[in-house]
């Protein structure tokens, strides 16, 4: 013992470092041990605190987990709010839609399939202004292969700005995917894409608001489904009536 107290005496600064060490290693090991039955209970607890047999017991509902939080404020004109969403699903017996290279298209079986991921959303308005945004960020898998399921991509998101013009409105909405595969095997690519759509809405009196549209307005190429066109710029253009 004397020997021990005589050496931390005359290595105060390397003992010092060590316990520092040691007190970080336990806080560390304590704090994920409280996120970890933090995040448990987040998701787990609506189903433990309910009395209903279908969510205490069905195997359906321990499998298929989602839990969402939500916030949201206000600092002088400005006006904000965000939210979470996230999932964690097993699916037995999944169908999806698959064409051949013939384009012959037929419904098809997946044992088993994990989809599991997060949407992070928020929103924001400053007077005329507003700004909405979304993102998707998951692992849609066929649980025997490790690929991606047929036409779902890993990252998907969209955003879109509105500023009031007058009595008009003019909206310009940026949407925006990762790529995906178009068949099981994963061969079949599809290449990720952002296309940019433009909206305007201008009330005239009376009920009446007129309407046009501009999908894909910059005629992006790309594809939904594998040999499918998806048409290209499209515009609208319409009235809405409203007594």
């Amino acid at each position: 013992m004397r020997l021990a107290l005589a050496e931390m005496r005359r290595a105060k600064l390397r003992f010092a470092l060590l316990t520092g060490a040691v007190a970080l290693l336990v806080f560390l090991i304590i704090f994920q041990q409280t996120l970890a039955a933090t995040l448990l209970g987040f998701f787990t607890g609506g189903l433990e605190t309910q009395s209903a047999e279908v969510l205490v017991y069905n195997e359906d509902a321990r499998r298929n987990v989602e839990g969402s939080v939500h916030w949201s404020g206000r600092h002088g004109e400005w006006r904000t709010s965000a939210r979470a969403v996230a999932w964690y699903n097993k699916v037995d017996q999944l169908i999806v839609f698959q064409c051949d290279d013939a384009f012959n298209c037929a419904p098809r079986n997946v044992a088993r399939a994990t989809l599991a991921g997060v949407t992070l959303a928020g929103d924001a308005a400053w007077r005329g202004t507003s700004m909405r945004a979304s993102v998707d960020l998951q692992q849609p898998e066929d649980d025997a292969t490790g690929r991606l399921l047929p036409r779902r991509a890993r990252q998907h998101g969209s955003l879109a700005v509105g500023q009031a013009l007058g009595s008009a409105q003019l909206v310009v909405e940026l949407i925006a995917s990762s790529y995906r595969y178009d068949d099981a095997e994963n061969t079949r690519r599809l290449g990720g894409y952002a296309i940019i759509n433009v909206a305007v809405e201008w009330p005239v009196g009376h009920g009446v608001t007129l309407l046009a549209r501009a999908d894909n307005a910059f005629d992006k190429d790309y594809a939904l489904a594998y040999g499918f066109a998806t048409g290209g710029a499209r515009a609208f253009v319409g009235v809405r009536w409203q007594p």
